[in-house]
């Protein structure tokens, strides 16, 4: 799905007051913005990882192709 500018937004200050990212101003385009995972966020990002191919494999095993 799409999400609107103000959706992005919005989840960009809930993650960066969370502190999960950085986001500062762009020098060469005040419009845009340079996002970046804290290391808390890549800390979660890891976590999340291992637990989604953990959760690919179990789900995959069942899985047949005949």
């Amino acid at each position: 799905s799409r999400l609107s500018k103000m959706q992005v937004s919005q989840l960009l200050q809930r993650l960066n007051n969370s502190r999960l990212v950085t986001v500062e101003p762009y020098e060469l385009d005040r419009r845009e913005r340079l996002i970046e995972l804290t290391e808390k966020g890549w800390s979660i990002l890891r976590k999340t990882i291992v637990l989604v191919e953990a959760t690919d494999r179990e789900f995959l095993s069942n899985v047949r192709i005949d």
